[in-house]
């Protein structure tokens, strides 16, 4: 089996990108409009989020190309790499029960559901390890995706269909 390659939508983050900026411009308006009239505190309270809001527009606006060029998600006949945050990396498909489809909070998500989620999540240290862990303590899988993340987001699903693995829906999460 080839390579298979899953990229991710960029059209949230292209328009976050455009909404940040726009902050950082109503921003530094605000700051011109008020003049002497603000505080010192106030006056650098201002300035630090003008400068915040405006570098991450261009943080966003700039990589969103040069993210765009890398997959993912990579699947071959050894498993899964998942590249997008938090970096789960190569799941093996001999670990892998199938995927869960659910809502969590408005967000359309994809569980991948392991056989043995302790061990998967042992391997990990600090914040990924962490993430794992309060994922499994709200009741839903350890790996989770956001659906909306990824550009083709059925094709993903029905890929790991065809190669016999089940998907369920989570009881409490709605159907993602």
């Amino acid at each position: 089996m080839e390579n298979q390659y899953f990229y991710s939508k960029y059209t949230e983050v292209l328009i976050i990108g455009i909404l940040t900026g726009i902050a950082g411009i109503i921003t530094l308006l605000v700051l011109a409009a008020a003049g002497d009239q603000m505080s010192i505190l106030s006056h650098s309270l201002t300035i630090v989020l003008c400068v915040f809001f405006l570098a991450t527009s261009l943080l966003l606006l700039l990589t969103r190309k040069a993210r765009q060029k890398r997959p993912s998600i990579t699947l071959n006949e050894q498993g899964i790499t998942i590249h997008i945050n938090p970096g789960y990396g190569f799941i093996g498909f001999e670990n892998i029960d199938g995927v869960m489809l659910y809502k969590r909070q408005l967000n359309k998500m994809i569980g991948i559901v392991l056989h043995n989620e302790e061990k998967f999540i042992e391997s990990y240290a600090g914040m990924r390890k962490m993430n794992l862990i309060n994922n499994r303590k709200q009741g839903y899988p350890a790996v989770e995706l956001m659906r909306y993340t990824i550009a083709d987001s059925q094709a993903f699903i029905d890929t790991l269909k065809q190669k016999g693995y089940k998907v369920y829906q989570h009881s409490k999460g709605g159907n993602g």
